[in-house]
């Protein structure tokens, strides 16, 4: 489009270099050959075109920015309150730490490698699904529902649910770094989490912790029960 507006004389770019690309990671080649991968990603690598970083951030919960900052090397704000940012907290949500909407849920399943070298866990899906059901069912109209917003776990608002092996996801550098911050105001907890959610049983945080070997896992009982 560019190359067809020769009086063109400036260009603004704006984007996320951290966002997921569109492709499968095993066409990253074909991609790179047909001139297809992000412009804000060839641009980085390039390092020829004047930059500006995201120091304000409107969209998350003020307490996620906290744990995300340091990703940006701590130079990353929040733009809300926490009033703005209130739907689980306003219904009484159960969430490890009321403090913050930020659940952290240790599935240390097998995955399995499907014909075209992706990996998928099948134990996972399941209980993405699970807890998705039980968010529309208390949030209705939430983002969750609409097809534009595909990426609530990746794009918070409100809250955010990451589900996954944690020791297998904290030996990333990033990973390592966002986790440091994360059990620090928050704790690991097990699938029982949604499974109790979903039946609507009372429990406490003890009972759904987690044992996982990430070494800044919180240590010492857990004061606070969870209900449904």
């Amino acid at each position: 489009m560019v190359t067809c507006l020769p009086e063109l004389e400036k260009v603004l770019l704006t984007g996320d270099a951290y966002q997921l690309p569109a492709y499968a990671y095993h066409l990253k080649g074909q991609v790179l050959d047909g001139g297809l991968e992000s412009v804000i990603t060839a641009v980085q690598r390039r390092k020829t075109v004047p930059t500006s970083a995201l120091s304000i951030s409107y969209r998350p919960h003020p307490a996620l920015v906290e744990v995300q900052k340091a990703l940006y090397n701590d130079r990353l704000k929040s733009g809300l309150t926490q009033e703005q940012r209130n739907l689980l907290a306003s219904v009484g949500f159960p969430l490890p730490n009321a403090a913050i909407p930020l659940v952290l849920i240790n599935t240390p399943h097998e995955h399995q490698r499907a014909a075209c070298g992706s990996r998928y866990n099948l134990e996972q899906e399941e209980l993405v699904l699970d807890l998705l059901a039980h968010l529309r069912s208390q949030f209705p109209v939430a983002s969750i529902v609409t097809k534009e917003r595909w990426f609530p776990l990746t794009r918070p608002r409100e809250a955010l649910f990451i589900l996954g092996d944690i020791d297998f996801l904290a030996a990333g550098c990033a990973w390592s770094t966002f986790f440091a911050n994360a059990v620090r105001k928050t704790h690991i907890v097990d699938a029982k989490y949604i499974r109790r959610l979903t039946t609507r049983e009372s429990v406490t945080t003890d009972d759904i912790r987690a044992p996982t070997s990430f070494s800044m896992f919180p240590a010492g009982p857990v004061p606070m029960n969870i209900e449904s």
